[in-house]
């Protein structure tokens, strides 16, 4: 057989499928860039980054229906033909695929996974017409979408609260939504802060259209473009979620305490400006949630949009404590007055310092003195136990006071409520 054919089913209308099929803004991974004149005698060019080329002429040109083309890459005495037919299908049209004068075996045999590729990839383009970015209005609908799957469903959906969809769309991460004729069927939304997938649904009934993957790959472009160099997501383990995850690369990790399947996944685009820091910040604050998981946290961003870990008075922890980041500084603040530098945050014992100041903090190792003269604050002083006593480890200056004034301190140390002594 020196033909390859096969049909292709798209969840499209035929005008839609070919319109696309022959326009120069169809450029399918590999390739770089297209060139086609859409008529009988027109060229139709296949651009790859390296330079090389594929060359064709339509010998046939009917609009909505059918193609017929030549194809040969630079270079090659192959010559081969491609006729493709579209046609209507119910939920959407088919596209049949015939190529045939391969000179080998093994070149038909490449050109035959080229098209399943191909095909792959312009289908992924067709639905990315269908994504947008999601914004607060589309809460309800997402809801709805997010309770009507058969998998990974929840014992409680209240505990999906507005605010909850609210504060990953503009806080910590981006949403999308996929729309077919007006309505929702599917949601994606990844967490930027903790490089995290929090959602990724699609409604029943539009399973297996690809729509999961349109989504999915247009989350992880995003993450890849902010700078993310490695993404995890939780789901239900030994599911057709898993497999999903697992045939687009993701690597399992194991199954966590909650009884869920961990996947991770490498992201290869290079870093955004100022995004290596970012990922430490979020990297070091995902390592303190961890180890104190039992305290309530806030994670966010600042008003100038870097990450940022909140962890709010409570039982167990007597004042406020909040991290952050501003350019490399790792910033650590602690009651009313102690704020703290750690920089640059490029440097990894630098990093492990101000984990370890964190720590300190929250098990009550450390303490923070602060100095007043009157009612004015004039220094904090974040302070380790050493076997004569204390040492500082970092001392945050207040505004001048004057030196007459009787001066006080104010001892912060987290231990349980009602044990005073220092």
């Amino acid at each position: 057989m020196s033909f390859f054919e096969k049909t292709y089913a798209l969840p499209f209308p035929r005008g839609v499928v070919f319109d696309a099929w022959v326009s120069e803004e169809t450029v399918i991974a590999p390739a770089a860039g297209m060139h086609v004149d859409p008529q009988v005698g027109g060229v139709y060019r296949l651009e790859m980054p390296d330079g090389s080329q594929m060359n064709g002429a339509f010998s046939e040109f009917t609009a909505g229906s059918s193609l017929r083309y030549s194809w040969q890459w630079d270079g090659s005495p192959e010559s081969t033909q491609v006729a493709v037919v579209f046609a209507d299908a119910p939920n959407g049209s088919t596209v049949a695929v015939n190529h045939s004068g391969f000179d080998s075996a093994e070149s038909l045999s490449n050109h035959a996974q080229g098209w399943d590729g191909y095909i792959s990839g312009f289908a992924a383009h067709l639905h990315s017409q269908n994504v947008r970015q999601a914004t607060a209005r589309d809460i309800e609908a997402m809801h709805r979408v997010r309770t009507s799957v058969r998998e990974n469903t929840l014992v409680d959906y209240s505990v999906l609260t507005p605010e909850a969809y609210r504060s990953h769309l503009e806080r910590l991460g981006r949403g999308w939504v996929y729309e077919h004729q007006g309505r929702v069927v599917g949601l994606a939304i990844a967490n930027r802060v903790e490089a995290s997938i929090w959602a990724l649904f699609v409604e029943p009934e539009f399973e297996k259209r690809g729509i999961g993957r349109a989504l999915h790959d247009t989350m992880l472009t995003w993450l890849t473009e902010e700078g993310v160099s490695q993404v995890t997501l939780g789901t239900d383990p030994e599911t057709r979620a898993a497999g999903f995850y697992e045939a687009a690369g993701w690597i399992f990790e194991g199954v966590d305490d909650e009884g869920e399947a961990v996947f991770r996944k490498s992201l290869e685009a290079g870093p955004a400006p100022g995004s290596q820091v970012s990922r430490i910040a979020q990297g070091t604050f995902g390592r303190i949630r961890n180890t104190f998981s039992t305290f309530e946290m806030h994670t966010g961003e600042t008003d100038e949009g870097e990450p940022q870990l909140v962890i709010p008075r409570q039982a167990g922890l007597l004042f406020e404590v909040s991290l952050y980041l501003s350019d490399d500084v790792l910033s650590l603040c602690a009651g009313e007055h102690f704020k703290g530098d750690w920089f640059p945050c490029l440097d990894p014992d630098v990093v492990s310092a101000f984990e370890e100041a964190v720590s300190g903090v929250l098990v009550g190792d450390f303490r923070v003195v602060e100095h007043h003269r009157g009612s004015r604050f004039r220094k904090a002083i974040l302070e380790r136990p050493t076997a004569d006593g204390w040492e500082p480890v970092y001392r945050h200056y207040g505004g001048l006071t004057w030196p007459w004034l009787e001066d006080r301190t104010n001892v912060l140390v987290n231990r349980n409520p009602g044990d005073t002594s220092l």
